[in-house]
Protein backbone atom coordinates (compact mmCIF):
# COMPACT_ATOMS: atom_id res chain seq x y z
CA UNK A 1 0.00 0.00 0.00
CA UNK A 2 1.15 3.79 -0.91
CA UNK A 3 -0.11 6.98 -1.30
CA UNK A 4 1.44 7.49 -4.75
CA UNK A 5 -0.10 10.96 -4.79
CA UNK A 6 0.42 12.81 -1.76
CA UNK A 7 -2.78 13.52 -0.96
CA UNK A 8 -3.65 14.79 2.54
CA UNK A 9 -5.99 11.59 3.63
CA UNK A 10 -8.21 12.16 6.90
CA UNK A 11 -10.91 9.34 8.55
CA UNK A 12 -14.63 10.52 6.83
CA UNK A 13 -15.96 9.48 10.21
CA UNK A 14 -16.46 11.48 13.60
CA UNK A 15 -15.34 8.70 15.86
CA UNK A 16 -15.87 10.00 19.85
CA UNK A 17 -13.38 8.75 21.84
CA UNK A 18 -10.89 8.01 18.35
CA UNK A 19 -6.88 8.44 18.60
CA UNK A 20 -6.54 11.30 16.67
CA UNK A 21 -4.93 13.33 19.49
CA UNK A 22 -2.12 10.13 19.04
CA UNK A 23 -0.80 11.02 15.91
CA UNK A 24 1.69 12.90 16.64
CA UNK A 25 3.50 10.52 19.15
CA UNK A 26 2.64 7.49 16.97
CA UNK A 27 4.03 9.05 14.00
CA UNK A 28 7.21 10.19 15.60
CA UNK A 29 7.65 6.59 16.64
CA UNK A 30 7.03 5.19 13.16
CA UNK A 31 10.05 7.63 12.61
CA UNK A 32 12.43 5.53 14.32
CA UNK A 33 11.42 2.33 12.03
CA UNK A 34 13.67 0.93 9.61
CA UNK A 35 11.04 1.27 6.78
CA UNK A 36 7.34 1.07 6.04
CA UNK A 37 5.94 -1.56 8.23
CA UNK A 38 2.74 -4.07 8.34
CA UNK A 39 0.13 -2.65 10.68
CA UNK A 40 -2.27 -4.08 12.77
CA UNK A 41 -5.73 -2.41 14.06
CA UNK A 42 -8.18 -4.26 15.90
CA UNK A 43 -10.44 -1.15 16.86
CA UNK A 44 -10.29 0.58 13.70
CA UNK A 45 -13.02 3.14 15.01
CA UNK A 46 -12.89 6.42 12.94
CA UNK A 47 -9.18 5.21 11.78
CA UNK A 48 -7.04 8.24 12.51
CA UNK A 49 -3.82 6.63 12.96
CA UNK A 50 -3.74 4.37 10.51
CA UNK A 51 -4.78 7.32 7.71
CA UNK A 52 -2.20 9.16 9.26
CA UNK A 53 0.58 6.84 8.85
CA UNK A 54 -0.91 5.75 5.57
CA UNK A 55 -0.79 9.37 4.95
CA UNK A 56 2.95 9.64 5.42
CA UNK A 57 3.72 6.16 3.58
CA UNK A 58 4.91 3.88 6.80
CA UNK A 59 2.61 1.13 6.45
CA UNK A 60 3.39 -1.17 3.36
CA UNK A 61 0.08 -3.86 4.53
CA UNK A 62 -2.23 -3.65 6.48
CA UNK A 63 -4.57 -5.34 9.09
CA UNK A 64 -7.41 -3.57 9.83
CA UNK A 65 -10.74 -4.85 12.46
CA UNK A 66 -13.62 -3.54 14.21
CA UNK A 67 -16.04 -5.30 16.47
CA UNK A 68 -18.82 -3.41 15.12
CA UNK A 69 -20.29 -4.89 11.47
CA UNK A 70 -21.62 -1.80 10.40
CA UNK A 71 -18.22 -0.12 10.36
CA UNK A 72 -16.86 -3.31 9.19
CA UNK A 73 -19.46 -3.07 6.33
CA UNK A 74 -19.12 0.81 5.88
CA UNK A 75 -15.30 0.44 5.24
CA UNK A 76 -15.42 -2.83 3.40
CA UNK A 77 -17.82 -0.62 0.78
CA UNK A 78 -15.51 2.43 0.53
CA UNK A 79 -12.70 0.88 -0.02
CA UNK A 80 -13.52 0.24 -3.66
CA UNK A 81 -13.56 3.93 -5.44
CA UNK A 82 -17.03 3.54 -7.56
CA UNK A 83 -18.91 3.00 -4.17
CA UNK A 84 -17.25 5.63 -2.46
CA UNK A 85 -18.38 8.19 -5.14
CA UNK A 86 -21.65 6.96 -4.91
CA UNK A 87 -22.09 6.75 -0.57
CA UNK A 88 -20.01 10.69 -0.39
CA UNK A 89 -23.22 11.58 -3.12
CA UNK A 90 -25.80 10.00 -1.25
CA UNK A 91 -24.67 10.47 2.26
CA UNK A 92 -24.32 14.90 0.90
CA UNK A 93 -27.95 14.83 -0.06
CA UNK A 94 -28.93 13.79 3.00
CA UNK A 95 -26.94 16.24 5.12
CA UNK A 96 -28.00 19.30 2.24
CA UNK A 97 -31.75 18.13 3.11
CA UNK A 98 -31.12 18.67 6.94
CA UNK A 99 -29.46 21.59 6.67
CA UNK A 100 -31.72 23.19 5.32
CA UNK A 101 -33.83 22.91 8.32
CA UNK A 102 -31.39 24.78 10.55
CA UNK A 103 -34.11 27.02 12.06
CA UNK A 104 -36.53 23.80 12.71
CA UNK A 105 -35.23 21.71 15.35
CA UNK A 106 -38.24 20.02 15.78
CA UNK A 107 -38.40 19.21 12.03
CA UNK A 108 -35.07 18.30 11.87
CA UNK A 109 -35.10 16.02 14.70
CA UNK A 110 -38.14 14.20 13.38
CA UNK A 111 -36.33 13.55 9.81
CA UNK A 112 -33.31 12.21 11.94
CA UNK A 113 -35.37 9.96 13.92
CA UNK A 114 -36.75 8.67 10.54
CA UNK A 115 -33.36 7.86 8.89
CA UNK A 116 -32.45 6.26 11.56
CA UNK A 117 -35.37 3.84 11.90
CA UNK A 118 -34.48 3.41 8.19
CA UNK A 119 -31.04 2.41 8.48
CA UNK A 120 -31.60 0.28 11.39
CA UNK A 121 -34.69 -1.67 9.20
CA UNK A 122 -31.95 -2.20 6.58
CA UNK A 123 -29.44 -3.72 8.74
CA UNK A 124 -31.94 -5.72 10.43
CA UNK A 125 -32.60 -6.95 6.71
CA UNK A 126 -29.58 -7.34 5.30
CA UNK A 127 -27.00 -8.44 7.64
CA UNK A 128 -26.93 -11.79 7.22
CA UNK A 129 -26.19 -11.41 3.60
CA UNK A 130 -24.14 -8.14 4.00
CA UNK A 131 -20.37 -9.44 3.57
CA UNK A 132 -21.11 -12.38 1.22
CA UNK A 133 -20.51 -10.48 -2.24
CA UNK A 134 -16.57 -9.41 -2.66
CA UNK A 135 -17.81 -6.05 -4.46
CA UNK A 136 -20.15 -3.53 -2.89
CA UNK A 137 -23.43 -4.31 -3.68
CA UNK A 138 -26.76 -1.70 -3.92
CA UNK A 139 -27.13 -2.88 0.02
CA UNK A 140 -23.55 -2.04 1.46
CA UNK A 141 -23.99 1.27 -0.53
CA UNK A 142 -27.11 2.47 1.16
CA UNK A 143 -25.83 1.17 4.87
CA UNK A 144 -22.78 2.58 4.66
CA UNK A 145 -24.29 6.17 2.70
CA UNK A 146 -26.84 6.30 6.03
CA UNK A 147 -24.39 5.14 8.25
CA UNK A 148 -21.98 8.18 7.46
CA UNK A 149 -24.92 11.00 7.48
CA UNK A 150 -25.98 9.29 10.93
CA UNK A 151 -22.30 9.72 12.15
CA UNK A 152 -22.19 13.40 10.90
CA UNK A 153 -26.06 14.14 12.00
CA UNK A 154 -26.52 12.37 15.00
CA UNK A 155 -24.64 13.38 18.61
CA UNK A 156 -21.18 13.96 18.68
CA UNK A 157 -20.02 11.53 16.52
CA UNK A 158 -21.09 8.24 18.64
CA UNK A 159 -21.91 4.74 17.53
CA UNK A 160 -23.92 2.94 20.66
CA UNK A 161 -26.70 0.26 19.74
CA UNK A 162 -29.29 -1.40 21.87
CA UNK A 163 -27.69 -4.53 23.79
CA UNK A 164 -30.83 -6.48 23.35
CA UNK A 165 -32.26 -5.07 20.18
CA UNK A 166 -28.96 -4.39 18.56
CA UNK A 167 -30.17 -1.18 16.84
CA UNK A 168 -28.38 2.18 16.97
CA UNK A 169 -29.77 4.43 18.89
CA UNK A 170 -27.48 7.65 19.77
CA UNK A 171 -29.59 10.61 19.63
CA UNK A 172 -29.64 13.93 17.25
CA UNK A 173 -26.89 16.17 17.69
CA UNK A 174 -27.36 19.87 18.32
CA UNK A 175 -26.85 21.68 14.02
CA UNK A 176 -23.13 22.88 14.42
CA UNK A 177 -23.85 26.69 13.87
CA UNK A 178 -26.38 26.81 16.67
CA UNK A 179 -23.84 24.79 18.41
CA UNK A 180 -20.98 27.27 17.83
CA UNK A 181 -23.40 30.50 18.86
CA UNK A 182 -24.54 28.56 21.92
CA UNK A 183 -20.79 27.70 22.91
CA UNK A 184 -19.96 31.35 22.00
CA UNK A 185 -23.03 32.59 24.30
CA UNK A 186 -22.66 30.36 27.17
CA UNK A 187 -18.57 30.59 27.68
CA UNK A 188 -17.30 34.08 28.93
CA UNK A 189 -13.41 33.21 27.41
CA UNK A 190 -13.64 30.39 24.75
CA UNK A 191 -10.93 29.47 22.41
CA UNK A 192 -11.65 27.24 19.03
CA UNK A 193 -8.52 25.43 18.29
CA UNK A 194 -6.56 22.42 16.93
CA UNK A 195 -6.32 19.81 19.65
CA UNK A 196 -6.89 20.55 23.23
CA UNK A 197 -5.40 23.28 26.15
CA UNK A 198 -4.09 20.54 27.90
CA UNK A 199 -2.59 18.53 24.55
CA UNK A 200 -2.34 21.69 21.28
CA UNK A 201 -1.99 20.15 17.86
CA UNK A 202 -0.31 23.03 16.72
CA UNK A 203 2.19 26.04 17.19
CA UNK A 204 -0.56 28.70 16.38
CA UNK A 205 -2.99 27.17 18.97
CA UNK A 206 -0.46 26.32 21.70
CA UNK A 207 0.88 30.08 21.50
CA UNK A 208 -2.67 31.24 22.52
CA UNK A 209 -2.78 28.64 25.20
CA UNK A 210 0.50 29.51 26.81
CA UNK A 211 -0.77 33.29 26.81
CA UNK A 212 -3.80 32.14 28.75
CA UNK A 213 -2.14 30.46 31.02
CA UNK A 214 -0.30 33.05 31.91
CA UNK A 215 -2.72 34.82 33.17
CA UNK A 216 -4.44 31.99 35.14
CA UNK A 217 -7.79 31.99 33.42
CA UNK A 218 -10.54 30.10 33.07
CA UNK A 219 -11.72 29.27 29.44
CA UNK A 220 -13.80 26.80 27.54
CA UNK A 221 -11.54 24.99 24.66
CA UNK A 222 -13.21 23.94 21.22
CA UNK A 223 -10.99 21.00 19.30
CA UNK A 224 -12.21 21.63 15.52
CA UNK A 225 -10.48 18.78 14.53
CA UNK A 226 -13.01 16.69 16.18
CA UNK A 227 -15.34 18.09 13.58
CA UNK A 228 -14.15 19.90 10.54
CA UNK A 229 -18.20 21.10 9.94
CA UNK A 230 -17.09 23.39 13.28
CA UNK A 231 -14.70 24.75 11.70
CA UNK A 232 -16.54 25.79 8.40
CA UNK A 233 -19.14 26.71 10.50
CA UNK A 234 -17.41 28.84 12.93
CA UNK A 235 -15.87 30.69 10.03
CA UNK A 236 -19.08 31.85 8.18
CA UNK A 237 -19.80 32.88 12.18
CA UNK A 238 -17.24 34.80 12.24
CA UNK A 239 -16.00 35.97 9.36
CA UNK A 240 -12.04 34.94 10.21
CA UNK A 241 -10.72 32.47 8.02
CA UNK A 242 -7.85 30.63 10.33
CA UNK A 243 -7.76 28.72 13.48
CA UNK A 244 -7.23 29.58 16.64
CA UNK A 245 -10.23 31.93 17.11
CA UNK A 246 -10.50 33.36 21.11
CA UNK A 247 -13.90 35.02 22.18
CA UNK A 248 -14.40 37.20 24.54
CA UNK A 249 -17.93 38.11 26.54
CA UNK A 250 -19.24 36.61 22.75
CA UNK A 251 -16.69 39.16 20.93
CA UNK A 252 -13.87 37.73 18.22
CA UNK A 253 -10.68 38.98 19.42
CA UNK A 254 -8.95 37.33 16.78
CA UNK A 255 -5.88 34.19 15.80
CA UNK A 256 -2.86 33.74 16.96
CA UNK A 257 -0.98 36.79 15.73
CA UNK A 258 -3.69 39.51 17.34
CA UNK A 259 -3.93 37.75 20.37
CA UNK A 260 0.20 37.14 20.68
CA UNK A 261 -0.09 41.23 20.35
CA UNK A 262 -2.36 42.13 22.86
CA UNK A 263 -0.77 39.37 25.48
CA UNK A 264 3.14 41.44 24.31
CA UNK A 265 1.24 45.37 24.91
CA UNK A 266 -0.41 44.51 27.89
CA UNK A 267 -4.33 44.58 26.69
CA UNK A 268 -5.21 41.11 26.84
CA UNK A 269 -5.14 41.15 30.36
CA UNK A 270 -7.93 43.78 30.88
CA UNK A 271 -9.77 42.25 27.74
CA UNK A 272 -10.12 39.00 29.68
CA UNK A 273 -10.73 41.23 32.74
CA UNK A 274 -14.18 41.77 31.02
CA UNK A 275 -14.98 37.73 31.09
CA UNK A 276 -15.86 38.61 34.80
CA UNK A 277 -17.95 41.68 33.66
CA UNK A 278 -22.02 41.50 34.24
Amino acid sequence: MSNENNVEIKSPLKWAGGKRNFKDIINTAADTLDGPFTYFEPFFGGGAIFFSLYEKKYIKKAYLNDIVPQVVNFYKTISHEDALIEVIKESKKIEKRFNKLIDNEKKRAEKYYELRTLFNNQWRYHRKIIFEHSNPSKANIRLASNFLALNKLGFNGMFRVNQKTGRFNIPVGTHAKKQIIDDIGDNPIILYMKGTKDMPMCGFSNSVVQALNHYAVDYKDINVLEDPNIRIKLSEHSGWPTIPQLFVKGELIGGADITLELHQNGQLLDILGKANEK
